[in-house]
């Protein structure tokens, strides 16, 4: 990341109602678990991880990706359960979406879509595990 750049990252965001049930829970987990490192980060399903980008660059691409979005289908996304992985800062502890091929496909695209715009194979082709 160069000093001019900021850092991004692309996400599906929950609607209202399921963002204020996970905030219970990680409040809950917060007292109950002492696991408070949470309590900052919003909901949300990460499809591109961190990136730096220039803010000229970044509006470019937040335009292209309305356009994207406008041919894509909605998705319905369902809980189930939890799941953790280890992160260098602090672990994560996540609810697990039920397997969904819609928004496996949605993934595959958006990669696709981000390499057509700048992003390198190296930069899209993480393994996507929501």
């Amino acid at each position: 990341m160069h000093g001019s750049e900021s850092l991004y990252l692309i996400a599906l965001l929950p609607d209202a109602t399921i963002t204020q049930e996970v905030n219970e829970l990680k409040a809950l987990f917060a007292q109950n678990f002492n696991a408070k490192k949470g309590q900052h980060v919003i909901p949300h399903i990460t499809l591109q991880p961190p990136f730096g980008m220039s803010p000229v660059a970044v509006r470019e691409l937040v335009s292209n990706l309305i356009v994207f979005s406008e041919d894509e289908q909605p998705l319905q996304i369902q809980l189930d359960g939890f799941g953790y992985f280890l992160n260098p800062r602090s672990d994560v502890i996540f609810i697990k979406p039920v397997h969904n091929p819609l928004l496996l496909r949605f993934h595959r695209h958006l990669m696709y879509f981000l390499r057509r715009n700048g992003f390198s194979v190296g930069e899209t082709s993480k393994n996507f595990n929501p």
